[in-house]
């Protein structure tokens, strides 16, 4: 955490930065990451606190859900398997609402640690800073883009377009509102834009030469 000589001043999103910044290090707590993810959801509405002003206009499903996510936030050495769950969400015929959301957090973790794991393979080196917390996973994609650009600039190119097709699951803000709007044949065509063809247990990213 960020040094505070009255503790009183630090925020939940102090607290919520140095969760991620920790697992960011760490590389290996996929569980809690989907866990961070999802709370992430809310951060804007149900999670914030000038979203309860009147008039309010939070719906009762986003509220349970930003509970039930709440509820679930808990630190796991699990190395669960992103790239498992997907699947297990997607082999069904059809998803209730809040496995749409569920897939959607779990495509998101595996985006996420996927660039990490490829910018630590391909060497690349990130700006330094003195918060580490302020680290965003928009910069690690320009970062990655421009490595992968540099190293083999025609797949780079087909993957970069394939993401970019799918931003509201892979690049855009964080919020419930448009992931909520997602659907399943959305997060079919997402997951075949990032699933590695040929090696349905591996993303794009991890297997990118």
């Amino acid at each position: 955490m960020p040094y505070d000589p009255d503790g009183r001043e630090q925020n939940t999103e102090e607290f919520l930065n140095a969760i991620e910044s920790f697992l960011a290090r760490k590389g290996t707590c996929t569980l809690t990451s989907f866990a961070v993810q999802r709370v992430k959801l809310f951060r804007r509405g149900v999670l914030n606190r000038l979203a309860h002003y009147y008039p309010v206009t939070l719906a009762a499903g986003e509220v349970e859900a930003a509970i039930q996510a709440v509820r679930s936030l808990s630190y796991s050495k699990d190395g669960a398997d992103a790239v498992g769950m997907i699947n297990q969400f997607l082999s069904k015929p059809t998803l209730a609402s809040e496995e749409v959301i569920e897939a959607a957090c779990w495509l998101r973790t595996a985006f996420d640690v996927s660039i990490r794991t490829l910018l630590k393979r391909l060497r690349v080196k990130i700006r330094y800073r003195e918060d580490w917390s302020k680290l965003r996973s928009a910069e690690l994609w320009k970062a990655a883009v421009e490595a992968m650009t540099a190293r083999n600039a025609a797949a780079a190119a087909a993957l970069i377009r394939d993401i970019k097709q799918h931003r509201g699951v892979f690049l855009d803000d964080w919020r419930y509102g448009p992931v909520s709007r997602l659907t399943k044949a959305d997060m079919d065509a997402a997951w075949a834009a990032l699933q590695a063809p040929g090696i349905p247990a591996r993303t794009r990213l991890a297997t990118f030469p």
